[in-house]
């Protein structure tokens, strides 16, 4: 969410730099007109989920990685970012423990 809100595609980040990633977080943002952003679930706002675990999954990773949260019922919102995440794996065959 970071990335996109300073107007950058966390994709081509992943491509870039993703061999030197130690952790990463996922994070997504709504936007509204003026710039205001919120936090949502991730997959429902302005981060593309499927091309970014895409690009993540691709890469020599070895680190932590996080969800992070910071809106209102923000442990119901972190069950459903899990939910989304895992939803997305199954669909390539990842399973829960990989």
């Amino acid at each position: 969410a970071w990335c996109i809100q300073a107007g950058e595609d966390p994709v081509n980040w992943l491509e870039r730099v993703g061999d030197r990633l130690y952790a990463i977080h996922f994070k997504d943002f709504t936007f509204e007109p003026n710039g205001q952003f919120h936090d949502t679930v991730v997959g429902e706002g302005a981060l593309d989920l499927a091309a970014t675990l895409d690009a993540f999954w691709a890469l020599p990773f070895d680190g932590s990685a996080v969800i992070e949260y910071e809106g209102d019922d923000a442990v119901e919102a972190s069950r459903q970012c899990v939910e989304a995440i895992r939803a997305y794996l199954a669909t390539k065959g990842v399973g829960a423990n990989q």
